[in-house]
């Protein structure tokens, strides 16, 4: 998540709305083309927040190492379906963050 996040721009709900079919190994791209916000799968924020990222040599291996987990969401929650917002990330990143 944090890899995808430094290596993209991408916004928290961008991110967790990733679907498996949006990353492009081949020609090592991501599709940004929905987010996350209050449950809902929704359109990113403004109609230029639509897009395609690089997936750079750094990002490759993260990107990888998630496909192997991934359902139809490149993060998907315990049960394998999408997060219900941005909310739980921030949580385990507070928490890193305190540990560090």
């Amino acid at each position: 998540y944090l890899a995808i996040a430094f290596y993209t721009g991408a916004r928290p709900g961008e991110i967790l709305a990733i679907r498996k079919e949006d990353v492009d190994l081949h020609n090592k791209t991501i599709k940004i083309e929905h987010s996350l916000r209050n449950g809902k799968v929704t359109t990113p924020k403004t109609r230029f927040s639509v897009r395609t990222v690089p997936i750079f040599d750094n990002l490759m291996p993260f990107v990888m190492g998630q496909l192997l987990l991934a359902t139809n969401w490149l993060f998907p929650n315990d049960s394998g379906n999408h997060f219900t917002g941005s909310r739980t990330p921030r949580h385990h990143w507070s928490k890193l963050i305190k540990k560090l």
